[in-house]
């Protein structure tokens, strides 16, 4: 009777085992492998619903952190465009670099 009421009042608190495998990490080594990848799964879904199937199948980013759409979107521009990308972040950083050491205008 005083399981019944707890079940009534908590919810089932017993633990059931799951039958599932379990989702085995894989962590892609370049960014070409994971765009190679990522456009053989695209099929017309968006950037959200693709980071959410990788997440979910255990694919990880080349520095190992879950996708989200943002980098679902970074994977999938060509070189000249990351190329682009990474320029203007590096002097960007350098720029804020050399400006942070006491040099003002």
């Amino acid at each position: 009777m005083f399981k019944e009421l707890f079940k009534r009042w908590f919810g089932n608190t017993e633990t059931k085992s799951n039958n599932k495998q379990r989702i085995k990490i894989q962590k892609f080594e370049s960014v070409e492998e994971a765009r190679g990848y990522i456009y053989s799964i695209k099929s017309n879904k968006t950037h959200k619903q693709i980071a959410k199937y990788l997440n979910r199948k255990g694919y990880r980013t080349v520095r190992g952190c879950e996708f989200s759409a943002q980098t679902v979107k970074y994977y999938m521009k060509d070189d000249i465009k990351l190329r682009k990308i990474r320029a203007i972040n590096s002097n960007y950083y350098w720029n804020k670099k050399k400006n942070s050491k006491g040099v003002t205008a």
